[in-house]
């Protein structure tokens, strides 16, 4: 009996034993923790909207052009976590000229499929950086449709380009509305002066 005992006690002090050591050397991995954060995104929609390709702007008074010899590049960066981003690059060459006059801003926009992801702190077990997210939703562009209209976005006379719409809604050719994602402030490219 006593030697029963002495073993299940032996056996018990060498289970914390192990255990102790454990929580040692896990401690010990520096940033590192036996749970951490990590942002989960769950597809929540998927549309057809309007992709900015190349925003050409004209001076009040001026005129302006989108070459149709160069290719035309943007990038759409959707950070939603610490270390965690979609990024995305758009790149065609265009095939037929791009103007505006005396003020106007006029876009290329390409008719796109975008998935639209909820997100979601979680915590995981096991040992990893934490990465909670930063915002409450992301998008991700998933394919191109290669069907391309021009939107104006500014019309003729505008004096200032500070108004620039954040948006909008466009009917294509198959009397279909879409919207345009949040456009921000869109960089001008391909921009060429005639005074």
């Amino acid at each position: 009996m006593i030697n029963n005992i002495f073993m299940f006690v032996m056996i018990v002090f060498l289970l914390l034993l192990l255990l102790s050591l454990y929580v040692n050397t896990v401690s010990a991995g520096g940033n590192f923790d036996r749970f951490y954060l990590t942002c989960q995104a769950t597809p929540v929609s998927s549309q057809l909207l309007w992709t900015p390709i190349i925003i050409v702007a004209s001076p009040y008074g001026g005129y302006a052009t989108g070459s149709n010899s160069a290719y035309s590049w943007g990038s759409f960066t959707f950070a939603f976590a610490e270390y965690t981003s979609y990024t995305y690059t758009t790149q065609h060459e265009l095939t037929d000229q791009i103007s505006a006059s005396n003020g106007e801003v006029i876009g290329l926009f390409e008719l796109d499929n975008w998935t639209i992801y909820k997100l979601q702190t979680v915590t995981e077990i096991g040992i990893g950086n934490n990465n909670p997210c930063a915002a409450s939703y992301t998008a991700e562009l998933k394919a191109h449709t290669n069907y391309m209209q021009t939107y104006t976005l500014l019309p003729s006379g505008s004096k200032v380009d500070s108004n620039i719409p954040q948006s909008f809604t466009m009917t294509d050719n198959y009397t279909v509305s879409k919207t345009s994602p949040l456009l921000g402030r869109p960089k001008i490219t391909s921009l060429k002066i005639n005074l």
